[in-house]
């Protein structure tokens, strides 16, 4: 029976890179004085699934002798998405509530115009009840919330990609 070596190291790791990369673009949509809330949650979205499989395909070529398991994928999934999330989260978190206040103030506008916008399609799913909830929860949005958001997010996103990822690149001894 051979051992696995790097399961969980590998998923940190590359969680850590992932989230590198995340603040390096969330500090060049800063920088470019484009809302980095608005524009970054998009990037999971790409960035995930693409380090996934260079995470899976290190593990299995470099780490695995050319093996991989859906379970290995999988695990390696896990510890990925957690550190991306948690990491990712955490600098959303410290950026809105120390660094600069004023992204989540903006965050909180452009999120109340798209809102704004699509009030008649709300109101017709809906009811003005339900509209008017939606408007002060957005108004309520905190850097808690918006930590535990991207840490829901970017676990999710990274998880559900790697796995799916992993069911491709899967190779046993009996493949």
């Amino acid at each position: 029976m051979r051992k696995n070596k790097g399961l969980w190291q590998g998923g940190l790791l590359y969680g850590a890179i992932g989230t590198g990369f995340f603040i390096l673009a969330f500090l060049a949509f800063y920088f470019m004085d484009r809302n980095p809330v608005v524009q970054a949650r998009y990037l999971d979205f790409v960035m995930a699934p693409a380090l996934g499989f260079l995470m899976l395909r290190a593990y299995r070529e470099q780490w695995n002798g050319g093996l991989l398991h859906f379970w290995e994928g999988m695990t390696m999934a896990f510890f990925y998405g957690l550190t991306l999330g948690v990491l990712g989260g955490g600098f959303i978190y410290i950026f809105l509530q120390w660094i600069d206040p004023q992204v989540l103030v903006e965050f909180k506008q452009i999120a109340n115009e798209q809102i704004m916008l699509q009030k008649e399609q709300f109101l017709e799913q809906f009811s003005e009840e339900v509209f008017q909830e939606q408007l002060k929860a957005n108004d309520e949005t905190t850097a808690a919330t918006m930590f535990g958001d991207a840490v829901v997010r970017k676990a999710l996103v990274a998880l559900l990609a790697t796995s799916f990822v992993a069911i491709f690149m899967r190779k046993t001894e009996h493949s």
